[in-house]
């Protein structure tokens, strides 16, 4: 018995790429119908803007650290003074202030490094798993926006082939199985 049936090939995992940062496309790492690894780089989207900033958030929170160092230290001194009734309570609470809002401008300031550091990083598309890479959407030079989409990629182990059959057809397949007509035969 033959049968004959359209059907399509269809991948496990596919998904479409998507640019996180804005700027223009300057490398484009690979040809369509290349296999590509996890990890592997796909585009580079100037990154010029993105490093320039990660340094500038980096130099603010390497001054946030000094200056709660610098803080601290004083509170170190109006601390001790203060056992010794030599400051006031108000100075005392002034530079626990300092302290408390130099620790918090370290955290604010590391934040804005990670971030900075993080969309440095997605300046660099990179595929996410193994598999095959579509046609490319926008090609190099082009300028992308956040969310613009940029190329497909398909996980092709395993592949599956889905069939495109009639609720008639297939009704007629499981009677012929169930009534003894045809056999199951096993791999």
């Amino acid at each position: 018995i033959m049968l004959s049936f359209n059907g399509k090939s269809v991948s496990e995992l596919e998904v479409i790429l998507k640019a996180k940062v804005a700027g223009s496309i300057e490398e484009q790492f690979f040809k369509p119908g290349d296999s590509v690894k996890e990890g592997d780089k796909l585009y580079q989207i100037d990154e010029a803007k993105y490093k320039a900033l990660y340094d500038s958030a980096n130099g603010n929170f390497v001054a946030a650290q000094a200056m709660a160092k610098s803080a601290s230290a004083e509170f170190a001194r109006v601390k001790t003074l203060k056992a010794k009734n030599a400051v006031s309570q108000k100075d005392y609470d002034n530079a626990l202030a300092s302290t408390n809002s130099a620790d918090a401008n370290v955290k604010a300031a590391g934040g804005a490094m990670q971030n900075a550091k993080i969309d440095w990083e997605y300046s660099t598309i990179k595929a996410p798993f193994d598999g095959v890479i579509g046609d490319t959407l926008l090609d190099k030079g082009s300028y992308v926006d956040k969310g613009n989409e940029l190329v497909r990629l398909s996980k092709l182990d395993p592949i599956y082939v889905k069939f495109g059959i009639s609720d008639v057809v297939k009704l007629g397949l499981d009677n012929n199985l169930a009534n003894g007509e045809w056999k199951k035969l096993d791999p």
